[in-house]
């Protein structure tokens, strides 16, 4: 669970610092926005000590995890080479 935590908090630190490089019009800022409110809900169901910790729920946060590590990186090769996003 540690090891989730530490990542969830690594993915969402890395959205946020990508989310606040964006131009406010680049297609990928409101994407980036939802993901980091999902990651910041993640996290507070995850500590919730009042919540059982199912296998459902950390299958389902490591999707969310992967999921903003593949809009990061599709948003990096937007940034690096505008072509390559369409």
């Amino acid at each position: 669970m540690a090891i989730l935590l530490e990542e969830l908090f690594e993915v969402w630190r890395e959205a946020e610092r990508v989310l606040d490089q964006l131009p406010v019009g680049a297609p990928e800022r409101n994407v980036l926005q939802v993901e980091v409110v999902q990651l910041h809900s993640m996290h507070r169901r995850l500590t919730d000590q009042q919540l059982e910790q199912t296998d459902q729920l950390l299958a389902s946060s490591r999707e969310v995890i992967e999921a903003v590590r593949r809009v990061i990186e599709r948003t990096r090769v937007r940034d690096l080479d505008p072509a390559a996003a369409t």
